[in-house]
């Protein structure tokens, strides 16, 4: 049987490198902004690894920003994927 305490690491470990982050990923370079905009208002930032890329894709130019969750949602997600795993050990 697989200990419980292992699954919440694993899953807290996935979260921090995965989760944590919300991608912007358009084609539009107005739309970009304005999703970077709308999510800066909301208490997001940008990572601190200055991730963004603008692919040249035949006929068309990708942006991609990540951006990083507020604190609270961060640790809402966190907890929600925890409660999971403690719910359904419980059964």
């Amino acid at each position: 049987m697989t200990d419980i305490q292992t699954l919440k690491d694993e899953a807290t470990a996935k979260y921090e490198s995965r989760g944590k982050w919300h991608i912007i990923f358009t084609n539009y370079i107005s739309d970009c902004f304005q999703q970077y905009d709308e999510l800066v208002t909301l208490g997001y930032k940008r990572a601190p690894d200055s991730y963004l890329i603008a692919e040249n894709m035949n006929l068309s130019v990708n942006q991609v920003i990540r951006m990083e969750k507020p604190a609270e949602l961060q640790a809402q997600e966190l907890k929600a994927i925890l409660d999971k795993i403690d719910k359904g050990s419980a059964q």
